[in-house]
């Protein structure tokens, strides 16, 4: 166990580092182990690049979608778990530049996103202060439009503002035009 979290510790440095082309011998030398151990715990670079990401979604984010969660102010809930997500991938976008690059599924982890969140979202549905038509599939994509621009290297210090923006048209407020399906 303890030459697992090493390798994974290692390539999250890696990672940190050199990006998606992260070689693996690199990693093993950095973990301190031969590429044998490396291999028999992880069939190449996507699976290593997925354990990365998975315990840095469960270390990270996870935390965050909880305390969002246990909030009993649902508004002010869901707008903490938005920002701590989008604020964490923000300081880890070296690390989701190389899952996306890697294709590493991220199934798994988007429903441990989506469960926590979903029922603050219907919370917050149920008092009013979230349009009734937003459903829990589209926080990811929320998540996704504030992050975008700045792991593209796009206005990097204007996160905030993007999300505000985005939960203003979340947000009741007044009349609202239906959402497309």
């Amino acid at each position: 166990m303890r030459n697992h979290e090493r390798i994974l510790a290692a390539a999250r440095d890696a990672i940190e580092m050199s990006g998606a082309s992260v070689r693996l011998d690199d990693v093993a030398r950095r973990a301190g182990v031969g590429m044998a151990t490396i291999y028999r715990r992880f069939a190449g670079r996507q699976e290593l690049v997925q354990a990365v990401f998975e315990q840095f979604f469960t270390v990270e984010i996870e935390p965050i979608v909880q305390a969002a969660r246990a909030d009993p102010d649902p508004w002010r809930g869901l707008v903490s778990g938005l920002e701590g997500t989008v604020a964490s991938i923000i300081d880890n976008r070296v690390l989701l530049e190389a899952v996306w690059d890697a294709g590493v599924a991220m199934t798994d982890v988007a429903g441990r996103f989506l469960e926590p969140l979903s029922g603050v979202l219907q919370r917050a549905q149920a008092a009013g202060t979230v349009r009734p038509d937003l459903r829990p599939e589209d926080l990811p994509g929320l998540v996704t439009m504030v992050v975008a621009p700045v792991t593209t290297g796009q206005a990097a210090h204007q996160w905030r503002r993007f999300l505000h923006v985005m939960l203003d048209g979340v947000r009741m407020g007044g009349p609202l035009e239906s959402l497309p399906d």
